[in-house]
């Protein structure tokens, strides 16, 4: 068993699990309370291997209680590993320069369907590989980049298209440097 795992069943061992199995209304909770649910779901989470819809389903579910106010309460830290798993993942949370990461679990939290993956996201999704989901296509990847052209000095040789005086050219063609 890994450490973090390790570290999640301790913290989570003193407080009965059992009656999260229904879910948690965030707003009448301790917020010591809300952090060991948070951390206890993340577990669950990985323990099952959710990906995508399935993920995204669950935590609209677990987290549908929580405003602005809990979130914020439960720390930096906290808010990254959730935002974090959840893209690395399959499930799109809104990542920009200058807005909040309690805006982006929002965002998710309240959208009524699973989001698309936006093409525009600058941090595009870690998980797109031909291999990962039968529905990806071609245009899903990225284009590959082109080769690289020699820097060696190149020469070319043209025949002459004259049919009565055929001739052999030729041209040196080099790369220039500065």
């Amino acid at each position: 068993m890994a450490t973090s795992a390790i570290n999640i069943e301790k913290s989570t061992s003193a407080i009965d699990t059992e009656k999260w199995e229904t879910g948690i209304d965030a707003t009448v909770t301790d917020i010591k309370e809300v952090k060991a649910f948070v951390d206890w779901r993340l577990s669950i989470y990985k323990e099952n291997g959710w990906k995508g819809f399935d993920l995204w389903e669950s935590f609209i579910d677990d987290f549908e209680s929580f405003t602005r106010d809990i979130l914020n309460n439960l720390g930096k830290n906290r808010l990254k590993k959730i935002r974090d798993y959840l893209r690395k993942n399959r499930v799109y949370v809104r990542k920009e320069v200058r807005k909040s990461i309690v805006d982006g679990l929002l965002g998710t939290i309240h959208e009524p369907t699973l989001l698309k993956w936006p093409t525009d996201d600058p941090t595009d999704d870690p998980t797109d590989d031909p291999t990962d989901d039968p529905t990806d296509g071609p245009a899903d990847d990225p284009t590959l980049a082109l080769p690289l052209l020699p820097t060696a000095p190149v020469q070319a040789i043209q025949l002459s298209n004259t049919l009565l005086n055929p001739t052999l050219t030729l041209a040196r063609i080099t790369q220039a440097t500065d």
